[in-house]
């Protein structure tokens, strides 16, 4: 089975336009870059992976990532019973879990209690525990 190498992307955009074949047209459009360029001014070929990373920073500094702001005890309840809860951790420290659905990539909205004070932050799904309370603690 082949796996795309190249993909058609706009840099500082957040979603590649395309993946592309070994003839580097597209495996969606059939277009080629110049016919690309028509709807999306600034496209270009780049290898997948070096597009992946970039969505990744870009989606980083959109987001926010690690960012904390506090919110309330029955916004936290609400999340963590809303939808199962994915890396439930209680600790001396505080407890956390992270949302099962991500937002976009491998971001996902990540709840921390420390005390009677409770945060919401976005973050990658999987940060450790520890992380996510150092990160509040930033805002205490």
């Amino acid at each position: 089975m082949y796996k795309p190498k190249n993909c058609f992307y706009v840099p500082g955009s957040s979603t590649i336009i395309d993946t592309a074949t070994i003839n580097d047209t597209g495996h969606f459009s059939g277009e080629t870059l110049e016919e690309v360029r028509k709807r999306y001014p600034g496209a270009e070929l780049m290898d997948l992976d070096k597009a992946c990373q970039a969505i990744e920073r870009q989606n980083t500094l959109h987001y926010e990532v690690g960012k904390a702001t506090e919110t309330t005890a029955e916004n936290f309840t609400h999340m963590l019973e809303v939808l199962p809860p994915r890396y439930w951790k209680r600790t001396k420290e505080g407890e956390s879990f992270q949302m099962c659905e991500l937002e976009t990539g491998n971001i996902t909205s990540c709840f921390v209690r420390i005390g009677k004070r409770y945060f919401w932050l976005y973050h990658y799904l999987g940060t450790p525990h520890a992380e996510l309370v150092e990160c509040c603690q930033a805002v205490a």
